[in-house]
This record gives structure tokens, C-alpha cells and sequence, in this order.
């Protein structure tokens, strides 16, 4: 199970590191966008769950984001 949940196309899990390679290459500002959705979404997923520690981690990801986007001139 912990398997299929691993390619859900999440930036953090396998599958967005799937998608990201095979979509976003071209559109960099989509990676962007994205990666912000599915860091909120894995945020608001965790706060429901009350899994404070997974909430952490989407805010590790937002800051990531800024900092590893190429769309930026």
C-alpha cells in the first residue's frame, strides 16, 4: 500500500518527481504552480489528520519552491 502511495504526483513523493520530468520541463512556471498546489493540498491533508510534523514539511516545500524556481528572470 505504502508503494501506491508513493506515486501519487505529490512534489515530494515519486510520482511528482515522475510528473515533474515528464511535464514540466518545458513550462517552468507550471512546476511552480504545481508544486505550491501540492504542497497546500499535503498541508491541509496533514492538518486535518492532525500530523503537525507533515505540516512542517509542506512549509519546507512552499520555500523550496521559490527557491529552486527557474521561471524567476
Amino acid at each position: 500500500m505504502i508503494n501506491y502511495l508513493n506515486l501519487l504526483p505529490l512534489p515530494v513523493l515519486d510520482g511528482g518527481r515522475i510528473l515533474q520530468r515528464l511535464a514540466f520541463t518545458r513550462w517552468p512556471l507550471s512546476d511552480a504552480v504545481f508544486s505550491v498546489i501540492g504542497a497546500l493540498a499535503m498541508m491541509a491533508v496533514a492538518w486535518w489528520w492532525n500530523m503537525h510534523l507533515l505540516v512542517g514539511l509542506g512549509l519546507v516545500l512552499l520555500i523550496g519552491t521559490k527557491s529552486r524556481s527557474s521561471w524567476r528572470s
